[in-house]
């Protein structure tokens, strides 16, 4: 059965054993439901949004400059039909790009990907794997399969 309280303290650090945070909330116990020492399992209600761009949380880099990604620049394609049998429905192109360092301006995120609200836009290649090798105009090859 859900109950609502309300967040009145929690711990600054985590248990090392558990990596949880102690946290003590008020609730209504008119009914007595409720015993000392008791625990519960919760959901926090929490800020989102819809229809906002966002990418992977590892995706986003920061250093003393502020947050960044890498974008692939694409500079030439090369397209292959690589279906078996004959079959040419399957196409792959081979990309060589630049990855290209974007500032960013951050949102909230939900522990997995992050809101993004200032420096990219629908449609660009935002690097996922591997980001943390490279340098502004790092020359980068990738595969894309239709």
């Amino acid at each position: 059965k859900p109950f609502e309280g309300e967040v009145y303290a929690v711990s600054p650090a985590a248990d090392d054993r558990t990596s949880s945070y102690l946290t003590k909330i008020q609730l209504i116990n008119s009914q007595q439901l409720f015993k000392a020492g008791m625990f519960a399992e919760i959901s926090f209600k929490v800020d989102s949004r819809k229809d906002v761009l966002s990418v992977p949380i590892n995706a986003v880099l920061s250093d003393s400059d502020g947050q960044f990604v890498y974008i692939a620049e694409a500079s030439s394609v090369q397209n292959n039909s690589s279906g078996s049998d004959g079959d040419s429905s399957q196409t792959s192109s081979l990309i060589e790009a630049v990855a290209k360092r974007v500032a960013v301006k951050t949102g909230i995120d939900n522990g997995t990907h992050i809101e993004i609200v200032e420096g990219l836009s629908v449609g660009d290649k935002v690097i996922v794997d591997g980001q943390n090798y490279l340098e502004n105009n790092s020359r980068i090859i990738t595969h894309y399969r239709r």
